[in-house]
């Protein structure tokens, strides 16, 4: 059997950090604020537009006005992003080409307002453009970015502009964060925040494998889906606290080709604080 690596990131207890982990390099890449980007665009052959769904209460609406004519949040259909891979499952999407959209930026970490933006795209191969403006149309301004095939994403902060803080796409296989599930979807949908692990959109899958352990976890068939992980690994017990769902492993076919097993270990710090996930994995024959 390969050898078992172990791994512990450290979110924070308000859930604030966003972090890439290599399962190939056995090492933490990047880490940042959940607050450093607001929206994102993918580069390649399906620019989506991308909301970061970490940011509590972020959400995105239609106009269907004008640039020049003033955008008033009433009476919008608010719409919201979920991290599954599948363009459906996006607000936005690839149907933002001449669409003047709001953007509710959702809540700061102390739970105050960070306000509305108004918000229009214009990409060509070589630039994309994000024009950013206050809902009546003042403080307007236009954030330039060009796209790199290197990266996911280009993301903006409506703050300051193009920012480039995802690691290369290369370089890493789980985002441990924040994000959105929707319980009931069928019945009666609600989107909750939750934490858990999200696959690299660069080709990378993976698969659950329910009632087996880490150490008997072995091939299985493989989905895209980046939330195939997702964050029920784990359980919040009143007498005990955060309890790990027993006989739970997965598997992640990283940017190597290779196949590894994965399954949780704990969800809080040594002294007792949550938002610090850590994680067990090994290198499958």
């Amino acid at each position: 059997m390969s050898p078992v690596r172990s791994a512990t990131v450290t979110l924070g207890a308000d859930y604030n950090r966003q972090a890439y982990y290599s399962l190939v390099d056995d090492s933490l890449v990047g880490m940042h604020s959940r607050y450093a980007w607001d929206v994102a665009v993918a580069t390649g052959d399906a620019p989506t537009l991308q909301l970061n769904a970490a940011i509590p209460g972020l959400r995105i609406a239609y106009t269907y006005a004008d640039w020049e004519v003033p955008a008033e949040p009433e009476g919008l259909e608010w719409l919201y992003d979920l991290p599954t891979g599948r363009e459906a499952d996006l607000a936005v999407g690839l149907d933002h080409v001449g669409q003047t959209l709001l953007l509710d930026r959702g809540l700061a970490a102390d739970g105050t307002p960070r306000g509305f933006k108004k918000l229009a795209l214009t990409l060509t191969d070589s630039t994309y453009v994000l024009r950013v403006a206050d809902p009546d149309g003042s403080n307007e301004v236009s954030f330039p970015a060009v796209p790199d095939p290197a990266y996911n994403l280009v993301t903006w902060s409506l703050d300051d502009g193009a920012v480039q803080i995802q690691p290369p796409k290369a370089t890493w296989d789980l985002l441990l964060t924040h994000y959105l599930h929707v319980y009931d979807p069928e019945t009666d949908p609600f989107p909750y925040q939750v934490t858990g692990a999200l696959l690299n959109p660069a080709g990378q899958r993976g698969a659950r494998l329910d009632g087996i352990p880490f150490d008997q976890a072995a091939p299985a068939p493989l989905t895209d889906a980046l939330d195939v992980i997702g964050f029920d690994w784990k359980y919040y017990d009143f007498d005990l606290g955060y309890v790990m769902t027993p006989d739970l492993s997965f598997l992640v076919e990283c940017g190597d080709g290779q196949l590894r097993a994965l399954a949780f270990t704990g969800f809080t710090d040594l002294d007792g604080n949550k938002g610090t996930p850590s994680f067990t994995y090994r290198l499958l024959p």
